[in-house]
């Protein structure tokens, strides 16, 4: 079953793009450094992760980096 776009794909969590939203303020991933292309593939290419996953995933590749 596909998760809802309103849900971070990696948990779940309710995770609504500020910027799919059109909102008045920005989502808080603007200016972030871009996930790598093989999480993308993953996950079928949807970037709203929310923040903590986001985190988790490039602390997890600067690791595999070394």
């Amino acid at each position: 079953m596909r998760e809802s776009a309103d849900k971070c794909p990696m948990c779940g969590q309710d995770n609504k793009c500020a910027a799919l939203k059109k909102s008045n303020g920005t989502c808080w991933c603007v200016g972030k450094p871009p996930l790598p292309s093989e999480i993308l593939t993953q996950y079928e290419w949807r970037p709203c992760f929310c923040e903590n996953c986001y985190d988790k995933i490039i602390a997890q590749s600067k690791q595999n980096q070394q």
